[in-house]
């Protein structure tokens, strides 16, 4: 009779996402695999400076009014009560002349720990 505890124990054997064949060039999917783009990449352009001459890392960085856009949890964090920010990218200015991207953001603090945010995206 099989005690429950070692059936239990087998069920916890590591398997390996990627095999040793198909390391070895049998299947050679893994090794190249195929990026998927998305439908309307401008979404990942940062409308923060700041964060994205760091690398993107607006959620790691101190709240400011572009908090709506990373993470609107950090809006309760902010010292001033109101602000906003404004930010214009000509995105493929050198393909197109009118592509651009502008972006407004507002906040206005209601309490210590509420406040309400405004996002506007004109693409």
């Amino acid at each position: 009779m099989q005690s429950p505890f070692l059936a239990f124990r087998v069920s916890l054997v590591p398997m390996p996402q990627i095999t040793g064949g198909q390391l070895g060039g049998i299947d050679s999917t893994y090794l190249n695999p195929r990026v998927i783009s998305p439908g309307v990449p401008f979404l990942s352009i940062t409308p923060d400076s700041r964060a994205g001459a760091m690398g993107d890392v607006g959620v790691a960085t101190s709240p400011d009014a572009n908090a709506t856009h990373w993470n609107p949890a950090k809006l309760a964090f902010l010292e001033s009560d109101i602000g906003f920010a404004l930010s214009y990218t000509p995105w493929l200015a050198n393909i197109v002349n009118d592509m651009s991207i502008s972006y407004l953001s507002g906040y206005k603090k209601i309490n210590k720990e509420q406040a309400i945010a405004y996002l506007y995206a004109l693409f």
